[in-house]
This record gives C-alpha cells, structure tokens and sequence, in this order.
C-alpha cells in the first residue's frame, strides 16, 4: 500500500513559520499578507530558502487545493520579484 504526504495549510504554514513567516492563521488571505509581509523584510539569502522551502513542498506531497492555489499565487510572486 503506498501512503501519500498530503500537505494542508496547517502543514505548509508549520513550514514556512520555520523560515520566520508568522501567520496568525491558516485562511489563505492572511498567509499571502504574512508572506508578502515577510519577503519584503527578508534578507536575499532568507527568501532564497523560502523559495527552495516552497519548492520542495510542492513537489514532496499531494497539496489540498487551497495550498496548491497559494502555491500557485506564490509563484506568480515571485514572478514579478518579491
């Protein structure tokens, strides 16, 4: 039987509070604040980990839909540079 890692967003918000990202809760609007938040404080080599941080959950596990829409938001940021 294979068994699957499936990421919600009390998962991908543990993992990115690792980084420093506080959020105050799992709704998706306050993680995107949170980010957006955090990112423009980072240090270059801070949001470099949390870009590989992203990465790496995107592609270990099964996102629930609401992490695979922030997923999918996130990479849109980071398309214009934050």
């Amino acid at each position: 039987m294979m068994y699957a890692d499936l990421v919600d967003m009390n998962d991908f918000t543990s993992a990115i509070a690792e980084l420093g990202v506080v959020c105050d809760s799992t709704e998706s609007d306050n993680v995107k604040r949170s980010i957006e938040t955090w990112l423009g404080k980072a240090a270059p080599s801070e949001s470099k980990q949390f870009w590989a941080t992203v990465s790496r959950i995107e592609e270990d596990g099964i996102l629930l839909p609401e992490v695979e829409s922030l997923i999918y938001w996130s990479h849109e940021l980071e398309a214009v540079g934050q």
